[in-house]
């Protein structure tokens, strides 16, 4: 009589490959799930800072429509007004989009 091998069986070796093809389904399936979630997520958020985007937006506006309506008060006329509150605008958002792209262009500059 022959011993029986002390190795695996092809028996063995099938349940096993088949057990790791369900076991590598199943964490592909699970990764599916997870970024379809993190995908409501995203667009969750995106939808709330565009929400708050335009909030803000009006808020600057009223805001700037504000400081016109207190210079026309203290004696300017509504176009040296509205021309004081432009300007004044028009420096501020070139001085914030210079910020900005010197802060981009340190965040991709090579470092050396």
């Amino acid at each position: 009589m022959s011993s029986p091998s002390p190795g695996p069986t092809l028996w063995q070796l099938a349940r096993v490959g088949i057990a790791a093809q369900q076991s590598l389904r199943l964490r592909l399936a699970l990764i599916r799930v997870e970024a379809r979630d993190r995908g409501r997520h995203v667009r969750r958020g995106l939808a709330l800072a565009i929400l708050g985007l335009v909030l803000a937006s009006a808020a600057i506006l009223m805001g700037l429509a504000a400081l016109a309506m207190l210079l026309m008060s203290h004696g300017f006329t509504p176009h040296a007004a509205l021309g004081l509150v432009a300007g004044g605008a028009t420096a501020l958002a070139l001085l914030l989009l210079l910020l900005g792209r010197s802060a981009l262009l340190r965040a991709t500059s090579s470092r050396s």
